[in-house]
């Protein structure tokens, strides 16, 4: 149930782990406590928890093309959150995302992957939901423009990007990658951000994870020969990135540094190695790696540096030179030469996935917005500088980092606007009204189609 954007508290914990239960006669374990596990495998927290908020109370806003979506309280309050529903609707809520009075749920609710979760996994669930404390309170009502607010329409989205999964048994997990593959793809949803969006704002069902925007930032492509940095190193340094957000010079932020602290922070170890089993088993991507440009040594010598910096940030106005930007808010840190300083307490900006990724997305995201990870191992906390640096002085900096890196950017004032709006590089606009006209043409068909066989 994670969120498009990022910001939640951390407030689950566990004490059992995927492979167990996947072993281990379900009436041999206690069920709340099973579920507890699979909520936070889920990672419910994130969206249905406000930061500051009650547990599961909702009210968390979640910016999408087509508007604002709210998130609903599922705490067992009979007025305001799930007290009321059954247990079969909401099985059939997480199965098939259709509510309690029948209505269609918008697909930012992830039920496109809870629908391969097992009766028995969705039963613990909703037992685990059912101890919440009840929360008298109902979240503001979500603000999507038309034709979004008509949940009708969604009959054309899901004929289109929606299928269900049948009633026979999952298949067997017994092995690590099995089981890491069930974690990521039922209960993480990890597809709701590695793997890129259709016309319709549908997850691509052709290009399973590999890679998708969302929020400004981008869940890089997954799949063997597309992971910067990571195809060769050891399966500790991947099992480290998952379980605390640091790997090598891999460091999470954003979405993901949510989903660490949230949820994969608090998983047992063995599921840790089943999702570096399952990330080792994906199919191997065609083609040359995606790879940015390379700057000329002169750009990135260090003599040079140091004679930009000999005039100093004396805190001042700063100016658009990303030099003088970066040596005022970033050199104390990350040192002058941007390698982490003496003490490499702080991340090697020359060796940052972010900055060797072929895409700059996430290198200005986290500019903006910076890192904000309380996960226990590794908590990290960076500041964003999006309420000080305007388009231009952000284009400028992460240009003369990944300069420092050997790498050469061109960013303008205006990537870093849409990154900063949180859109996608497309034209949204106009994918709204082509997916809202044919939607209305499916809704139209199907009034048809029922008009004419009621008058046979």
């Amino acid at each position: 149930m994670r969120r498009w954007r990022m910001g939640a508290l951390c407030l689950l914990g566990l004490g059992l782990g995927a492979s167990a239960l996947a072993q281990t006669p379900s009436g041999d374990l206690d069920e709340v406590a099973r579920g507890k596990y699979l909520v936070t495998a889920a990672d419910c927290v994130a969206c249905h928890t406000a930061p500051g908020g009650q547990l599961m109370a909702g009210g968390v806003k979640i910016p999408t093309p087509a508007g604002t979506l709210v998130t609903p309280n599922i705490t067992p309050d009979p007025e305001h959150g799930l007290g009321q529903w059954s247990a079969e609707e909401f099985y059939r809520a997480l199965h098939e995302g259709i509510g309690r009075h029948g209505e269609y749920l918008y697909p930012a609710f992830p039920f496109d992957a809870y629908t391969h979760l097992s009766r028995d996994e969705v039963t613990a669930i909703w037992a685990y939901l059912r101890t919440v404390p009840p929360v008298a309170s109902t979240p503001p009502p979500s603000e999507l423009r038309f034709p979004f607010n008509q949940r009708a329409l969604l009959w054309g989205w899901r004929l289109l990007n929606f299928r269900h999964a049948d009633e026979r048994p999952r298949p067997p997990l017994d092995t690590p990658a099995a089981r890491g593959q069930h974690l990521a793809e039922a209960l993480a949803h990890c597809g709701t951000c590695h793997t890129p969006r259709n016309w319709s704002l549908g997850m691509d069902a052709g290009r399973p994870m590999q890679g998708g925007s969302l929020g400004g930032w981008y869940a890089p492509d997954l799949r063997p020969g597309r992971r910067v940095g990571l195809d060769d190193a050891p399966d500790a340094e991947l099992a480290s990135y998952l379980r605390t957000g640091q790997g090598g010079h891999a460091v999470a932020a954003g979405p993901m540094a949510e989903v660490v602290q949230q949820s994969l922070s608090q998983l047992p170890a063995t599921d840790i190695d089943d999702l570096v089993a399952w990330l080792r088993n994906l199919p191997r991507a065609d083609g040359p790696n995606p790879t940015p440009a390379t700057a000329s040594s002169g750009a990135v010598a260090t003599a040079a540096l140091l004679g930009v910096l000999r005039h100093g940030y004396h805190g001042e106005v700063l100016p658009d030179d990303g030099a003088h930007i970066y040596a005022g808010l970033c050199s104390s840190c990350h040192g002058l030469d941007g390698s982490g300083g003496p003490d490499r307490a702080y991340p090697d900006l020359l060796q940052a996935a972010s900055v060797q990724a072929a895409r700059a997305d996430n290198l200005v995201m986290t500019v903006l917005q910076g890192v904000h990870r309380a996960a226990p191992a590794a908590p990290a906390d960076m500041p964003g500088y999006a309420g000080q640096l305007d388009d231009a002085q952000i284009a400028a900096v992460s240009n003369w980092i990944s300069g420092r890196a050997g790498i050469q950017r061109q960013l303008t004032a205006a990537d870093v606007r849409i990154l900063r709006a949180g859109q996608p590089k497309r034209p949204v606009l106009l994918q709204q009204v082509v997916t809202g006209c044919v939607a209305a043409v499916l809704l139209l068909l199907v009034l048809w189609l029922a008009w004419r066989r009621r008058r046979r």
